[in-house]
């Protein structure tokens, strides 16, 4: 994709995440998103075709800022006290900077909660190990 119409994506994302944030997937229009990116709604449209997969793109770019780093902690060869506070850090440190996050994921996940399921799984997130370091420190 060429640097412009990446540019022009990208304009229109953080356009609609404002809106998203602001008034929530249903209290959100189109029309509302293309005029706080200065385009038309067939512009829009253009590149996402509706609200649900502007809204899942959207969204996918949100967590897709945090898993990485949290993926990074959870599968690191760090002791399980270090993965805790480096966990809580980069958690912390990341909803400090992105304030109405955590309220956006929250509800998206409350109706689709296998979404963090899949998209942990691309980048790799071995929760399965950590649930297995939790037990055997409770175990000692």
């Amino acid at each position: 994709m060429n640097k412009k119409l990446e540019n022009t994506e990208q304009k229109n994302l953080n356009a609609a995440k404002k809106i998203f944030l602001k008034k929530g997937k249903d209290g959100s229009r189109m029309q509302e998103i293309a005029d706080e990116a200065a385009i038309n709604k067939a512009l829009l449209h253009y590149y996402f075709r509706s609200k649900d997969k502007l809204f899942e793109a959207v969204f996918d770019d949100a967590i897709m800022k945090f898993l990485p780093k949290i993926g990074n902690v959870l599968n690191s060869d760090k002791s399980l006290f270090d993965k805790i506070r480096l966990f809580t850090n980069h958690y912390i440190d990341f909803f400090i900077e992105n304030l109405y996050l955590p309220l956006f994921i929250f509800s998206e996940l409350r109706s689709k909660p296998d979404r963090i399921i899949k998209l942990a799984g691309q980048i790799g997130t071995k929760s399965s190990l950590l649930i297995m370091e939790f037990q055997s420190a409770v175990d000692n």
